[in-house]
């Protein structure tokens, strides 16, 4: 009930009407301010919404940059092309930065583009697949990013974007040109029609590490006087390309040792053959009946079981990031070793190994170890010159 006085002292004002009331002027004026009674919704109900919201927000986005994309790759040249317009007088352009022509590069892309798997990079401007794989060959084969990244200018500002696409390009390409350019068919020679394979070990420099998970310093190689890891591969001997390739280990790791922690992964290679190699191997001719070639035993057989050292002249000459110390981090190296591996395959079987040529590249590489060799020796006898030094001064001699 409403209160009397209240309601007569509001009433004396209000015009004269039947239903005009107290009443009905209250219920009139709170009507509106009377919100309807809403049911939340549920946490994962409100969580489906704003996932659907997303969805189509990132779909949108998606279709924008796929719309600018395709107006780029119509608009753009590739990377190469406009490489040669700035050059037009150097032929060799192609051959200086990757170690390919240009005819053999664009059979390359031709045939990794056939295969399933060599979709587009997420970036815009990078997502040519022949830019991409131009990149990597040239970070490849002069092993200096740097060089990458000024020539990435011409389609792309970001130093970030090229670092990107040359990793995301490493990750994708080696499961691709593995299959591609790794299964090569079994070769025999006339006269070793049992061997199937010639294997040997070789080394890339790292950095010594600086948290050491094992007391031994076991990627410090006593052979080649620095840290390193170690592949164990195995060429086919007639044409010479990889077609057995190892884990890494590190660089203390006996060939033999190396080849024996490989041997479940590659075993079947050898179940009707044999293989040939150095007398590092030595155990393996008792083991598998491999032939081992030293001095003073099959010596006949030394020129065959050299065509592996031709392999890793090439390797290291094609792929030039390989012939120094690993500059990035070492989790990376096992990827780019293999893609190397796969790099030089193509090389190959475009350029097939000389023994004239490929002296020369084993040359080139045998030389460069040579002087990693010397500057270790020097930096040792400077710091043993500096420790006998500090060692007089504090005896006051």
């Amino acid at each position: 009930m409403t209160d009397a006085p209240v309601a007569n002292s509001i009433t004396q004002f209000l015009p004269r009407h039947p239903f005009f009331t107290y009443d009905t002027l209250v219920s009139q004026l709170c009507e509106p301010l009377i919100m309807p009674k809403r049911e939340r919704p549920s946490t994962a109900e409100r969580a489906l919404q704003l996932a659907n919201e997303r969805n189509q927000r990132n779909l949108q986005i998606g279709n924008r940059l796929l719309v600018q994309h395709q107006r780029e790759l119509r608009d753009t040249p590739p990377l190469l092309q406009k490489l040669k317009q700035d050059h037009p007088t150097d032929r060799e352009l192609c051959r200086r930065y990757t170690s390919f022509t240009e005819h053999e590069f664009t059979v390359l892309v031709a045939r990794i583009e056939a295969l399933p798997g060599s979709g587009t990079g997420r970036n815009p401007n990078l997502n040519r697949l022949e830019d991409r794989l131009f990149l990597i060959l040239v970070f490849l084969h002069t092993g200096s990013f740097t060089t990458c990244f000024l020539l990435s200018r011409h389609i792309t500002k970001s130093r970030s974007t090229t670092w990107r696409a040359i990793w995301s390009t490493v990750d994708q390409l080696y499961p691709i040109m593995s299959n591609l350019f790794c299964r090569p068919p079994p070769e025999r020679l006339p006269e070793l029609p049992n061997v199937s394979v010639i294997i040997d070990a070789t080394v890339v420099q790292i950095d010594k590490p600086i948290i050491r998970t094992n007391p031994v310093d076991s990627t410090f190689s006593g052979k080649h006087h620095f840290h390193c890891l170690k592949w164990t591969v195995g060429v086919t001997p007639v044409s010479g390309t990889a077609m057995m390739l190892s884990r890494p280990v590190e660089g203390a790791t006996h060939d033999w040792v190396a080849f024996q922690q490989a041997w479940p992964q590659f075993g079947p290679l050898f179940e009707h053959s044999t293989n040939m190699g150095d007398a590092a191997y030595i155990a393996g001719e008792r083991e598998h009946g491999a032939i081992i070639v030293e001095n003073g035993r099959n010596e006949q057989y030394k020129h065959q079981r050299a065509l592996v050292e031709r392999f890793f002249g090439r390797l290291k000459s094609v792929c030039a990031i390989l012939s120094g110390k690993w500059p990035f981090r070492r989790a990376k190296l096992p990827a780019v070793f293999a893609l190397c591996v796969c790099v030089t395959n193509y090389h190959i079987s475009q350029n097939p190994l000389t023994q004239g040529e490929d002296r020369i590249e084993q040359a080139v590489y045998d030389n460069a170890l040579l002087n990693i060799i010397e500057a270790t020796e020097a930096i040792r006898a400077s710091d043993r010159r500096y420790r006998e030094n500090l060692r007089r001064r504090e005896q006051g001699e």
